[in-house]
C-alpha cells in the first residue's frame, strides 16, 4: 500500500509539472497565474486555518472567531500579494511567505503513515533526477523556457536568496526536505538532529555541483538519500550502541 501510495502521489506530481510546462510553453499566463493564485490564497486560508485551529487547542489560546477569521483573511491576502505581486513589498516578506507554504504544506503531507512518507520520499528523489535531468524531463523544460529572453515571469515556484547570482531553490525541495524532518523529529532528537545535518550537507553538496557544472541540479536526491541514510544509521546503529554503552557503564 505504501509503495502503491507513493507512486500515486508522484504520477499526479508528475503530471501537474507537465500541465504547468505546457502551460507556459504555448504563453496562458492568465490561466497559468490563475490557477497558482487561486492555489495560493486556498493554501494560506484553508489549510492554514487547519494548522491554526491545531495550535489553539493544542496550547488552550483564547482567540474568539471575530479575531481568528480577521487575522487569517489578511495573512492569506497579503501572502498572496506578496508572492504573485512582490513590487514595492520587502524581498524578506516574499521569501517568508514562501517558506511559511512550505511549511503548510509539508505539514498536512506529514500526517501520511511513516512508510508512506520515507517511501515518498525516496520515490520524488529518483522523480526529481529525472525531472530535472533527463532530455525530455519536465522541470528540465521548464527551466529551459524561463531562460529564454522573453521567458514572462512566474512566481510562487521559486524562493531566491537576496542578492547578485543567487541561488535559486525550488518550493517542493523545502516541502520535502521538511517532511523527512518532521519523521525524523517523531523518534528522538538524535535522528532528528542527523537528519537535519544530513540535508544541509546534502545541500551544500548539490550547490558544489551546481558551482562545477554551471547548470540547474536536482535538490532533492543527495540530500534525501544522505537524510535517509543518517536516520537509519542513527536509529538503528548509533542510538542502540549508546544505550548498550549507558546501561554496561563501558566507557571509551
Amino acid at each position: 500500500d505504501s509503495l502503491l501510495n507513493g507512486i500515486i502521489i508522484v504520477c499526479v506530481v508528475c503530471a501537474l509539472t507537465f500541465f504547468i510546462v505546457i502551460l507556459y510553453k504555448y504563453r496562458c499566463m492568465k490561466i497559468l497565474l490563475g490557477y497558482m493564485i487561486l492555489s495560493s490564497m486556498l493554501l494560506l486560508g484553508f489549510l492554514c486555518s487547519i494548522m491554526f485551529e491545531v495550535a489553539i487547542d493544542r496550547y488552550e489560546l483564547n482567540v474568539d472567531v471575530l479575531s481568528f477569521y480577521f487575522f487569517l483573511y489578511n495573512f492569506s491576502v497579503v501572502g498572496t500579494v506578496a508572492i504573485f505581486f512582490g513590487k514595492g513589498i520587502p524581498p524578506f516578506v516574499t521569501q517568508g511567505y514562501l517558506i511559511a507554504t512550505s511549511v503548510i504544506v509539508a505539514w498536512q503531507l506529514a500526517f501520511f503513515d511513516a512508510w508512506t512518507a520515507w517511501v515518498l520520499l525516496v520515490l520524488l528523489a529518483l522523480y526529481d533526477l529525472f525531472a530535472v535531468l533527463t532530455p525530455c524531463g519536465p522541470l528540465k523544460a521548464l527551466v529551459n523556457l524561463m531562460q529564454q529572453e522573453d521567458a514572462p515571469d512566474m512566481p510562487g515556484l521559486l524562493y531566491e536568496a537576496s542578492g547578485r547570482n543567487s541561488i535559486k531553490l525550488g518550493l517542493g525541495d523545502f516541502i520535502f526536505y521538511s517532511i523527512l524532518v518532521s519523521k525524523a523529529a517523531i523518534y528522538s532528537f538524535a535522528t532528528f538532529a542527523a537528519s537535519s545535518l544530513a540535508i544541509l550537507a546534502g545541500l551544500g553538496l548539490t550547490l558544489l555541483l551546481l558551482a562545477i557544472r554551471g547548470q540547474a541540479l536536482p535538490a532533492l536526491p543527495i540530500s534525501i538519500f544522505l537524510g535517509v541514510v543518517f536516520y537509519l544509521t542513527t536509529r538503528y546503529v548509533l542510538e542502540p550502541w549508546v544505550e548498550e554503552l549507558f546501561l554496561h557503564q563501558v566507557y571509551i
